[in-house]
């Protein structure tokens, strides 16, 4: 007998039986999507598969469900065999089969599954127009699933397959719908298996139903015994709704062997990261994956300053968000050479990447302008500089993407000018709407045609730095309802049993501090974190403490004057501070630079610290050495500046030369050959830590912006080693 006739005797024996008055629908529709096309996947002759075809079609000729039923599930097969028109004629055998009641829920089945069929082949069909191609075939699949589910509530299939429809759809009204038919279905289902429970649990995330979404997850875990996957269905589901053990379910998951767990925490991370970064990931196992989960996440709770696990929870936070709110409706996405991004995702349109990496913006602008294509700019404020990023719909650049654009895929644009349709837009109207971001964009209008075409590249040249460090880094940085008036510098001076230290001195302006006052006249506590970063963005230290302060303004200043000594690795780095008043008053300060000296027995030159007596902290890093702190860069012409700095390294006994230097800086940033301000001496060291202070008198130096520079020279052996410190003074 022949391998086609063989295959013929198997359909035509498993899926004929002989009708039991107590066989069910269920059994029924599990038996033919199963047994049936197992038998036919071991086809792959169309030539054996359409005789096979033949066959059924005389069969069912008479109008037999059954008949029409098998005749579909044929029909099926070789549409899978790349004979796509054949999945047409499976969707009218199960529409036939559909008119016997019998057979009604097998064939709504069946024909979703012909409708999934035509719906591939459509999206995969390169001559096929369009950017939603098949859409409309998975949208009558879903409906199909649902009516298969409503007449037999206990098909698994037709519950996988539906919901598997509405998440793949991506449309929140899809995912209700869904929700509702299978909530029905479950209560009246005598027994669900743990993949439905699954499926269910998935489903009702996506509506939002975080309550109803840890119970099917949980129901899976018993059933199934699969803990890997089901904690991280409850991690996901807990964390993005704020649930209290979402941090500890997610790391208990990360230590599992299972891969398919371990690809679920790989797409979990992988938009926040690059390519390189995810094949490290993938070549880790079970505890070792956990690890490496752990410090990510912490160290990007301290380069943020946050507490430990705020990263993680925000970060499944804005999945949830950006699954509801920015999710990609269309299945093809092409790009332009003038594209300003290529992300590369087929889950999220360029907002919902920017959003999985920063959050929510500060402004979020969505205005509408006659002839433009829907369009949006977002900016994050912050302390190194804003943030500006626009998205048009439609695709990008105008006249661009004709071919790949898209009305409701968004993409990022360089400039607001970039918006599809400026060539039918009014331009004042365009400019206008952004005004309220920028005031280069209503200069764009007022000023000539110079100083128009000079702001506009400047605009131009903030997106381009936007785009460039918005998709290439994440955040989620302190904020606060109301601005703290601040400044902090930290000085590279003073050593203890611990090493090398830093000293942090801020200032606060005593309005703010009182205002967050409980009772006047009471102790006032302010929370200062602050973090070292090196030159990859890495922390390498931190510090978090809260200190208390009595209410004394730093002479007529009006500012508040404390300090914080900080313990750091030896090196150069970035740091950024944050202080917090409670009651939603704080501020988060600019990256700044400080110097740690090493004591490694080379020679070594700290930070220079410098201060006006009056309008400084005072601090003894020993009983006969006085320092002035000050975060101020800005004093008033008049007495003597104190400087102090330490010298690492040093030999006992052997002399060192000394030269201090004060350069103007002009308004161009470049320096005057001559010093407004020099000094030289040569001193013995007495230890290996060199302390030296000097005060430099400034009421001679014109108002401008100055340069303090100390260089150390070793005159046996010619090492130098110098520091540098900018400064500012002005008229009384």
């Amino acid at each position: 007998m022949s391998r086609t006739l063989l295959c013929l005797a198997i359909v035509l024996s498993v899926s004929s039986p002989p009708r039991l008055a107590a066989q069910t629908l269920t059994q029924e529709a599990a038996a033919w999507p199963g047994a049936l096309r197992d038998s036919l996947a071991e086809l792959s002759d169309t030539a054996g598969v359409r005789r096979i075809a033949s066959a059924e079609s005389r069969r069912a000729a008479g109008g037999n469900g059954d008949a029409q039923l098998r005749l579909g599930v044929v029909g099926l097969r070789l549409g899978e065999l790349r004979m796509d028109r054949w999945f047409n004629a499976a969707q009218a055998a199960f529409r036939n089969a559909a008119r016997s009641a019998d057979s009604r829920a097998a064939a709504a089945y069946g024909l979703g599954l012909a409708y999934v069929g035509a719906a591939r082949a459509e999206r995969d069909d390169p001559l096929t127009i369009g950017l939603r191609a098949g859409r409309g075939a998975l949208v009558a699949a879903q409906r199909q699933m649902s009516q298969a589910l409503a007449s037999e509530p206990d098909n698994d299939a037709a519950a996988l397959a539906l919901v598997d429809l509405a998440l793949e759809l991506r449309d929140s009204a899809d995912a209700a719908a869904a929700s509702a038919v299978l909530r029905v279905a479950d209560g009246r289902a005598h027994l669900r298996s743990a993949a439905r429970e699954l499926a269910r649990g998935r489903l009702e995330r996506q509506t939002g139903a975080a309550d109803s979404a840890v119970l099917a997850f949980r129901r899976y875990r018993a059933a199934s015994g699969d803990s890997s996957r089901a904690l991280l269905e409850l991690a996901r589901t807990s964390l993005a709704a704020g649930l209290p053990d979402g941090e500890s379910l997610y790391y208990a998951g990360a230590a599992s062997a299972d891969s398919a767990a371990a690809a679920g925490y790989r797409d979990d991370i992988a938009p926040l990261v690059d390519s390189v970064t995810v094949a490290r990931f993938d070549a880790l196992r079970s505890v070792e994956r956990q690890r490496w989960l752990r410090r990510f996440w912490h160290e990007r709770d301290e380069v943020d300053l946050r507490r430990p696990g705020e990263r993680l929870r925000e970060h499944y936070r804005r999945m949830a968000q950006a699954r509801r709110d920015f999710a990609l409706s269309v299945n093809r996405r092409r790009y332009g050479w003038r594209d300003a991004f290529h992300s590369g995702s087929t889950e999220f349109d360029d907002r919902g990447i920017i959003y999985l990496r920063h959050g929510d913006p500060t402004d979020r602008l969505r205005p509408h302008i006659l002839y433009a294509m829907p369009n949006e700019t977002w900016r994050y404020a912050r302390p190194d500089g804003d943030l500006l990023l626009h998205f048009s719909g439609g695709g990008g650049v105008a006249g661009a993407f004709d071919e790949g654009g898209d009305l409701l895929d968004y993409r990022l644009v360089e400039s607001v000018r970039d918006i599809r349709g400026l060539a039918e837009m009014p331009l004042d109207q365009l400019l206008l709407s952004r005004q309220s971001l920028s005031p280069r964009y209503s200069r764009m209008l007022k000023w000539g045609p110079y100083g128009a075409a000079r702001m506009a590249a400047e605009e131009r040249g903030w997106g381009r730095a936007s785009i460039a460090e918005a998709t290439t880094t994440d955040s989620h940085l302190l904020s606060f309802a109301r601005a703290l008036e601040a400044m902090a510098t930290l000085v590279g001076v003073g050593t203890d049993s611990t090493g090398s230290r830093g000293q942090l001195v801020f200032a606060l302006r005593d309005s703010a501090a009182a205002a967050s006052s409980v009772r006047p006249g009471a102790p006032r506590a302010v929370h200062v974190r602050i973090v070292a970063l090196d030159a990859g963005g890495r922390p390498v230290g931190s510090a978090d403490s809260t200190m208390f302060f009595a209410e004394r303004p730093h002479a007529d200043s009006g500012w508040l004057l404390e300090r914080v000594p900080v313990v750091l690795p030896p090196g150069r780095w970035r740091y950024r501070v944050a202080l917090d008043l409670g009651n939603g008053t704080g501020t988060v300060l600019p990256l700044d630079d400080v110097m740690i000296p090493a004591e490694s027995g080379r020679l070594a030159l700290s930070d220079l610290a410098i201060g006006l007596p009056a309008f400084a902290l005072p601090w003894c890093p020993t009983p006969a050495d006085t320092v002035y702190l000050t975060p101020f860069t800005t004093f008033r012409r008049g007495g003597s500046l104190e400087l102090f700095y330490e010298l690492h390294g040093a030999s006992a006994g052997h002399a060192y030369r000394h030269e201090i230097a004060v350069v103007r800086r002009r308004s161009d940033q470049s320096e005057e050959g001559r010093p407004r301000v020099s000094l030289s001496f040569d001193e013995p060291a007495r230890a290996a830590l060199v302390r030296a202070r000097r005060a430099l008198a400034i009421d001679r130096l014109p108002a401008g912006a100055y340069i303090l520079r100390v260089r150390v020279t070793d005159p046996g052996s010619a090492a130098t080693v110098e520091s540098s410190r900018p400064f500012i003074v002005v008229d009384r």
